[in-house]
Protein backbone atom coordinates (compact mmCIF):
# COMPACT_ATOMS: atom_id res chain seq x y z
CA UNK A 1 0.00 0.00 0.00
CA UNK A 2 3.22 2.54 0.66
CA UNK A 3 4.43 2.07 -2.53
CA UNK A 4 0.73 3.23 -4.13
CA UNK A 5 0.87 7.25 -5.41
CA UNK A 6 -1.55 8.82 -2.45
CA UNK A 7 -4.31 9.74 -5.80
CA UNK A 8 -4.59 5.51 -5.90
CA UNK A 9 -5.27 4.76 -2.40
CA UNK A 10 -8.65 4.43 -1.38
CA UNK A 11 -11.39 3.85 1.10
CA UNK A 12 -14.91 2.67 0.62
CA UNK A 13 -17.98 2.40 2.65
CA UNK A 14 -19.62 -1.13 2.48
CA UNK A 15 -22.97 -1.72 3.88
CA UNK A 16 -22.49 -3.06 8.12
CA UNK A 17 -23.43 -6.53 7.05
CA UNK A 18 -20.63 -6.94 5.51
CA UNK A 19 -18.32 -7.57 8.18
CA UNK A 20 -15.74 -10.31 6.81
CA UNK A 21 -12.57 -8.32 5.26
CA UNK A 22 -12.02 -11.34 2.57
CA UNK A 23 -15.76 -11.14 1.00
CA UNK A 24 -15.04 -7.44 1.40
CA UNK A 25 -11.64 -8.14 -0.49
CA UNK A 26 -13.21 -10.52 -3.01
CA UNK A 27 -16.62 -9.27 -4.00
CA UNK A 28 -17.38 -5.64 -2.66
CA UNK A 29 -13.97 -3.93 -3.64
CA UNK A 30 -13.80 -5.50 -7.28
CA UNK A 31 -17.31 -4.94 -7.84
CA UNK A 32 -16.89 -1.18 -6.35
CA UNK A 33 -13.77 -0.54 -8.56
CA UNK A 34 -15.09 -1.98 -11.50
CA UNK A 35 -18.77 0.01 -11.53
CA UNK A 36 -16.24 3.05 -10.88
CA UNK A 37 -13.88 2.67 -13.68
CA UNK A 38 -16.53 1.30 -15.53
CA UNK A 39 -14.97 -1.69 -16.38
CA UNK A 40 -16.28 -4.94 -18.62
CA UNK A 41 -14.57 -7.42 -16.59
CA UNK A 42 -13.57 -9.20 -14.00
CA UNK A 43 -11.10 -6.64 -11.61
CA UNK A 44 -8.36 -9.18 -10.47
CA UNK A 45 -8.46 -9.41 -6.45
CA UNK A 46 -5.70 -7.24 -4.27
CA UNK A 47 -3.03 -9.07 -2.63
CA UNK A 48 -4.12 -9.65 0.78
CA UNK A 49 -0.74 -8.07 1.58
CA UNK A 50 -2.03 -4.89 0.02
CA UNK A 51 -5.39 -4.73 1.53
CA UNK A 52 -6.70 -3.41 4.71
CA UNK A 53 -10.53 -2.99 5.51
CA UNK A 54 -11.59 -1.78 8.85
CA UNK A 55 -14.59 -0.62 10.48
CA UNK A 56 -15.74 2.45 11.12
CA UNK A 57 -17.95 4.16 13.69
CA UNK A 58 -19.78 7.31 14.27
CA UNK A 59 -17.87 10.27 15.47
CA UNK A 60 -20.31 10.26 18.52
CA UNK A 61 -19.09 6.79 19.69
CA UNK A 62 -16.19 8.30 20.92
CA UNK A 63 -16.00 7.83 24.75
CA UNK A 64 -15.05 11.22 25.50
CA UNK A 65 -17.61 14.16 27.26
CA UNK A 66 -15.23 17.29 26.90
CA UNK A 67 -12.16 18.77 25.29
CA UNK A 68 -10.13 21.75 25.92
CA UNK A 69 -9.44 23.86 22.58
CA UNK A 70 -8.31 27.24 22.21
CA UNK A 71 -5.21 29.06 21.07
CA UNK A 72 -1.32 28.56 22.13
CA UNK A 73 -0.21 30.27 25.30
CA UNK A 74 -3.53 31.79 26.47
CA UNK A 75 -4.59 29.02 29.11
CA UNK A 76 -5.24 25.65 27.93
CA UNK A 77 -2.57 24.14 29.50
CA UNK A 78 -3.40 25.85 33.26
CA UNK A 79 -7.00 24.62 32.86
CA UNK A 80 -6.07 21.29 31.99
CA UNK A 81 -3.46 20.77 34.52
CA UNK A 82 -6.14 22.54 37.39
CA UNK A 83 -8.95 19.90 36.10
CA UNK A 84 -6.39 17.29 36.01
CA UNK A 85 -6.14 17.36 40.23
CA UNK A 86 -10.16 16.49 40.38
CA UNK A 87 -10.54 12.94 41.05
CA UNK A 88 -13.21 12.69 38.77
CA UNK A 89 -11.74 13.75 35.22
CA UNK A 90 -9.98 12.11 33.28
CA UNK A 91 -7.92 13.00 30.44
CA UNK A 92 -6.86 10.97 27.46
CA UNK A 93 -2.86 12.05 28.46
CA UNK A 94 -2.08 14.21 30.84
CA UNK A 95 -0.06 16.09 28.11
CA UNK A 96 -1.53 18.05 25.02
CA UNK A 97 -3.02 15.22 22.82
CA UNK A 98 -3.18 15.29 19.44
CA UNK A 99 -5.25 12.54 19.26
CA UNK A 100 -7.74 14.48 16.82
CA UNK A 101 -4.82 15.29 14.41
CA UNK A 102 -3.57 11.67 14.73
CA UNK A 103 -6.90 10.47 13.42
CA UNK A 104 -7.62 13.11 10.56
CA UNK A 105 -10.45 11.19 9.26
CA UNK A 106 -13.82 11.15 7.34
CA UNK A 107 -14.98 8.87 10.45
CA UNK A 108 -13.38 6.91 13.45
CA UNK A 109 -12.00 3.67 13.43
CA UNK A 110 -13.50 1.04 15.34
CA UNK A 111 -10.76 0.44 16.65
CA UNK A 112 -9.24 3.53 17.48
CA UNK A 113 -12.23 4.22 19.72
CA UNK A 114 -12.33 0.92 21.42
CA UNK A 115 -8.44 1.82 22.18
CA UNK A 116 -9.32 5.14 23.91
CA UNK A 117 -12.09 3.22 25.67
CA UNK A 118 -9.87 0.49 27.34
CA UNK A 119 -7.34 2.82 27.94
CA UNK A 120 -9.28 4.92 30.08
CA UNK A 121 -10.97 1.88 31.87
CA UNK A 122 -7.25 -0.10 32.34
CA UNK A 123 -6.30 3.29 34.09
CA UNK A 124 -9.30 2.99 36.41
CA UNK A 125 -8.74 -0.52 37.04
CA UNK A 126 -5.02 0.49 37.67
CA UNK A 127 -5.87 3.31 40.23
CA UNK A 128 -8.83 1.19 42.10
CA UNK A 129 -11.11 3.60 41.26
CA UNK A 130 -13.06 1.78 38.39
CA UNK A 131 -16.39 2.66 40.59
CA UNK A 132 -16.12 6.35 40.57
CA UNK A 133 -17.63 8.38 37.67
CA UNK A 134 -15.85 9.83 35.49
CA UNK A 135 -15.92 12.49 33.17
CA UNK A 136 -13.37 11.92 30.21
CA UNK A 137 -11.84 14.87 28.37
CA UNK A 138 -8.98 15.77 25.83
CA UNK A 139 -7.03 18.78 25.41
CA UNK A 140 -5.58 20.36 22.88
CA UNK A 141 -4.91 24.45 21.95
CA UNK A 142 -4.46 23.92 18.58
CA UNK A 143 -8.03 22.10 17.87
CA UNK A 144 -9.53 25.78 16.73
CA UNK A 145 -6.69 26.11 13.91
CA UNK A 146 -8.28 23.68 11.48
CA UNK A 147 -11.66 23.84 9.92
CA UNK A 148 -11.79 19.74 9.52
CA UNK A 149 -10.74 19.37 13.19
CA UNK A 150 -14.09 21.58 14.28
CA UNK A 151 -15.84 20.12 11.91
CA UNK A 152 -15.15 16.47 13.49
CA UNK A 153 -16.01 18.16 17.30
CA UNK A 154 -18.86 18.80 15.34
CA UNK A 155 -20.21 15.83 14.97
CA UNK A 156 -19.69 14.70 18.21
CA UNK A 157 -23.61 15.27 19.71
CA UNK A 158 -22.93 15.11 23.73
CA UNK A 159 -19.19 16.40 23.65
CA UNK A 160 -18.33 20.07 25.09
CA UNK A 161 -16.19 22.07 23.85
CA UNK A 162 -14.51 24.70 26.00
CA UNK A 163 -12.73 27.30 24.16
CA UNK A 164 -10.17 29.25 25.75
CA UNK A 165 -9.43 32.63 24.07
CA UNK A 166 -7.21 35.77 24.87
CA UNK A 167 -6.59 39.44 24.33
CA UNK A 168 -5.50 39.90 20.52
CA UNK A 169 -3.19 42.73 22.12
CA UNK A 170 -1.85 41.07 24.48
CA UNK A 171 -1.68 37.85 22.58
CA UNK A 172 0.20 39.83 19.69
CA UNK A 173 2.44 41.62 22.09
CA UNK A 174 3.27 38.31 24.01
CA UNK A 175 3.89 36.58 20.21
CA UNK A 176 6.53 39.51 19.61
CA UNK A 177 8.34 39.49 22.60
CA UNK A 178 8.31 35.46 22.47
CA UNK A 179 9.98 36.15 19.31
CA UNK A 180 12.09 38.65 20.02
CA UNK A 181 13.55 37.04 22.67
CA UNK A 182 13.90 33.38 21.00
CA UNK A 183 16.22 34.46 18.35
Amino acid sequence: LASLPQSARLGICAASGCNDEEDIRRVVFPLYIAHVMRLDFDVPLVPTTEFIARELLSWSDLPMDFVIAGLAHCGTTSLRKNLLEHKNIEFQSPDEDQWFKRNLVALPFRSDIEAMSDQWKQRAIEAGDEDIPKVYGLGDPALVDRPSLRQMLLRIRHLKVIVVVCDPVGRSEKQFWWWHHCE
